[in-house]
């Protein structure tokens, strides 16, 4: 039983090695192990026309490339040469028959790969994608130095050589089509190299030719010629007999014959058009033969067959794929009655040749212009998109079997309104601004519903305006990258109507959340906190004067604001609103507010107290006051500075719950001609209306630019922008006077301690220019510790209101 086993498994080993050794013909048709990768690429530019040029490189591997190397080598090196019939025969290669392929035969044979996809095409090109491929020829490729830079596993190779195939070329593309919807998985850049090796051959004998055909003997005797075509006046036929006679002779034996090469072909197909009457014992015989084999008849026609007008003959000849083959036509007539004969036209002969086997395609067009892609229709594939300003880059992807290419195709136009890039990114620009222009006014709105004295009580909603940054972030994201999505897997394209729709509804969205959000946290301000517009200027009515001490009277007469009458004193016959305008009593009543500053007017009954002089420290006039008025708050009647003097070269902390006193003190620094910076989170023309600023260099302490002529401080960036500032007022301005008003801001922003540091920075600096510094602060902003350590760093504290008694935290 072992001798048994032992044999069959030698008989198997010998019978495989047997097998293994065998070199197959190079016909496409083979299942070989291997594959093909084609990766190309193009560069297009244009507006409603577009022009450029490509790269593609494909390689070819395992028994494919030996298979491709062998066509190659059976077409150009044979003994023969060109097979007679092929694209480009008749092609004088030059090239030594060894077996062995040479430069020269490689740049040959780019030619042939050049005119099929150019000159065989009408000089108009081979449709690829949605352009048109114009021309081909290998990458650096001319035959002294171009091949060994441009191909790899082909020169100096034979049929036995297992090498890899690479393969680079370059080419020009166009595409003048405005709208074309095209494959992506169009495989051209392959079977442009294995439609070289097709085999084709056609004739319609018009041109007195036979075209594929050789005749037996000479022409002049009975044999197959070429003659005019009784049935079809005008044009030649192939016939057999003798020009001599208008009817084939009898104990007639004619053929001709055609040597056909179909050991490339995926397919083969022969077919021809033929008319005309035999009589009885007269045939013709189709026949076909195998080098070194036998004829078999394809077909037998005689009496029996009705050809008395045309009919198309066709004949597969897939069995022969693999070979060379000789094609025969064989006439017999026998010693009786003959008749017209048959005519042959419309000779054809299809052998393509074609990539079968498994595939990869890599490709990317970079397009430079108003173009769009659109409408994706994805099957196997992968398919990504990247959108620019300046065009758009479409990347593809596939490995499948040649024979069952996917589905996979996409839409091109040379411009789409919605789908345009340039328009879109118009789009997102607009609404990115308008949705941060939106959020600004609305906030800013919000903040200005809160008066100076109860501005601690306004807030940004954080969470809001972090919406609105990311959808500016989307917004860029999926005009970039429209095929996002694809690379999680799903398949969605954000293409032009999914960003019109996106954009705008995100933009409406988030306004009007944003300005409903503000419009309740405004109207949830208390009602017991005033708003700017609700505050009223209360004017008191002169007292009786202490004996001794004149009344102060107007040095001249002033008009009322709304009657325009003259006002001789004001004191008795009027009121003075805060902002300066001046009003008879009647007149207020009647406006109510004030046209200037639109302030609530309203005047009280005096109150008598006991007045005393002082003399005002800016002007010098001397003013009669109440007697325990504080002069912190009050001014002076002729210059409008408080009377209490401010001594220059400290730094004051002024605790208050308004920082009116405090811009007080620094306009009475300011009249002694002190240069002055100040720094407020009060926008700067609302500060101008509610203080006298005039002539003070204004910083605005924001987080928020919205007007470039506006000087912003961020309040986050202490000791860079606002540190500077700062240091180089000083250095340009010694002894000048800096205001900050916004210290329980800063807080918030950045943390006490790191304020702490801040200040006294900002004082050691101040110390050192004889600079004088105020800085107003509200009591409740801070716990008792805190301020107990913040009022240490100042030369002089002015609390005017309660300190805090809370511990911090």
């Amino acid at each position: 039983m072992k001798g048994k086993h032992l044999q069959k498994l030698l008989l198997l080993v010998i019978l495989s090695s047997f097998l293994l050794l065998q070199i197959p013909p190079p016909g496409a048709s083979q299942a070989f192990v291997g594959k093909v990768v084609s990766e190309s690429d193009d560069e297009m530019i244009g507006l409603s026309e577009y022009t450029g040029g490509g790269h593609m490189t494909v390689t070819i591997t395992g028994e494919q490339a030996t298979a491709f190397r062998r066509r190659m080598i059976y077409m150009f090196d044979e003994e023969d040469r060109i097979p007679e019939g092929f694209i480009g025969a008749g092609i004088d290669t030059g090239n030594t028959l060894d077996g062995v392929l040479d430069r020269n035969e490689i740049v040959e044979y780019s030619k042939w790969v050049q005119a099929f996809l150019w000159e065989r095409q009408g000089q108009g090109g081979t449709p690829y994608l949605f352009s048109r491929m114009t021309k081909v020829e290998l990458l650096d490729g001319d035959s002294a130095a171009g091949v060994p830079l441009s191909t790899e596993g082909l020169e100096g190779t034979d049929v036995d050589t297992d090498q890899t195939v690479v393969l680079k070329h370059i080419f020009n593309v166009e595409s003048k089509v405005p709208r074309r919807t095209f494959d992506m998985s169009d495989n051209l850049t392959v079977s442009a190299l294995y439609e070289a090796f097709s085999y084709h051959r056609a004739a319609d004998f018009n041109n007195s030719q036979f075209g594929p055909f050789s005749v037996v003997g000479e022409p002049t005797t009975t044999n197959w010629i070429i003659r005019d075509n009784p049935y079809d006046s005008g044009n030649l036929a192939l016939w057999h007999g003798s020009f001599a006679a208008p009817e084939y002779e009898n104990r007639l034996n004619a053929s001709t014959y055609a040597d056909l090469d179909l050991r490339f072909a995926n397919e083969a197909a022969m077919r021809f058009d033929i008319v005309g009457l035999v009589n009885q014992g007269d045939t013709l015989r189709i026949q076909i033969k195998e080098e070194g084999g036998n004829y078999t008849n394809l077909r037998t026609l005689g009496q029996n067959d009705d050809f008395s007008a045309f009919q198309t003959l066709v004949f597969d000849l897939d069995s022969y794929i693999g070979n060379k083959v000789r094609l025969n036509f064989n006439f017999t007539s026998d010693n009786s009655q003959n008749d017209t004969g048959y005519f042959i036209d419309n000779f054809d002969i299809n052998a393509p040749c074609a990539y079968i086997g498994s595939l990869e395609l890599h490709h990317t067009d970079y397009v430079v212009g108003a173009l769009s892609f659109a409408e994706f229709h994805r099957d196997r594939g992968s398919t990504h998109l990247i959108r620019t300003p300046a065009g758009m880059i479409l990347t593809y992807s596939a490995s499948f079997n040649s024979t069952t290419p996917p589905g996979d195709r996409t839409l091109f136009t040379t411009f789409d309104f919605l789908d345009n890039p340039q328009i879109l990114f118009g789009l997102i620009f607009v609404c990115a601004y308008l949705m941060s222009h939106f959020q600004n006014k609305y906030y800013n709105d919000y903040r200005r519903a809160y008066s100076m004295v109860h501005r601690e009580g306004w807030y940004k909603r954080k969470w809001l305006h972090a919406l609105g940054i990311l959808g500016i972030i989307l917004f860029i994201i999926f005009y970039f990258f429209p095929s996002l999505f694809v690379l999680a897997g799903a398949h969605f394209y954000m293409l032009g109507a999914f960003m019109w729709a996106f954009c705008i509804v995100y933009l409406v969205v988030i306004a009007i959340l944003t300005k409903f959000v503000y419009m309740k946290a405004e109207e949830a301000i208390p009602p017991g906190i005033p708003r700017e517009e609700e505050i009223s200027v209360v004017v008191e009515a002169p007292t009786e004067m202490e004996e001794g001490i004149p009344p102060v009277e107007m040095a001249m007469a002033i008009p009322c604001s709304i009657c325009l009458e003259d006002l001789h004193d004001v004191a008795v016959e009027g009121i003075k609103c805060k902002c300066g305008q001046v009003f008879h009593k009647d007149c207020a009543t009647k406006a109510e507010r004030c046209p200037n500053c639109n302030r609530l007017l309203e005047a009280v009954k005096p109150k008598e107290k006991r007045m005393v002089t002082v003399k005002c420290p800016s002007c010098g006039d001397t003013v009669l006051v109440e007697g325990d008025a504080n002069l912190l708050r009050t001014p002076c009647e002729s210059c409008g500075s408080i009377l209490q003097e401010v001594a220059l070269g400290y730094n004051y902390l002024i605790v208050d719950d308004n920082p009116a006193v405090a811009y007080e003190e620094f306009k009475t620094v300011r009249q002694r001609d002190v240069p002055s910076l100040c720094i407020s989170t009060t926008f700067p023309d609302k500060l101008g209306k509610e203080f006298d600023v005039e002539g003070t260099d204004l910083y605005w302490l924001s987080d928020t630019a919205t007007d470039p002529s506006v000087k912003t401080l961020d309040p986050k960036r202490l000791d860079f922008e606002m540190m500077r500032a700062i240091s180089n007022f000083l250095k340009e301005n010694p002894k000048g006077a800096v205001m900050i008003d916004g210290l329980e801001y800063l807080v918030v922003e950045n943390g006490f301690d790191r304020v702490l540091r801040f200040v006294k920075k900002i004082n050691d600096m101040a110390s050192v220019s004889d600079a004088t510094i105020i800085i107003p602060l509200t009591p409740s902003s801070l716990g008792k510790d805190e301020f107990t350590m913040l009022k240490k760093e100042f030369d002089k504290v002015q609390v005017l209101t309660s300190p805090p008694v809370t511990e911090s935290e």
